[in-house]
């Protein structure tokens, strides 16, 4: 639906508003993806995790 009277006086800092909204909203979940993306990574090139502490290992 389509009101022909209303008219938008700052549409720039709208526009800048809601690129801020969407930002804070998804950059939480941005992090949390790439950390899952990089545990998988370390997963694939050292091993499981935990799976190095021998009883051999004096380090």
């Amino acid at each position: 639906m389509f009101h022909a009277g209303v008219e938008v006086a700052n549409y720039e800092f709208l526009q800048k508003k809601e690129k801020e909204a969407l930002s804070q909203f998804f950059l939480p979940l941005d992090i949390e993806v790439m950390h899952m993306l990089l545990e998988e990574d370390v997963t694939l090139y050292a091993g499981p995790k935990g799976r190095h502490r021998t009883a051999e290992c004096t380090a």
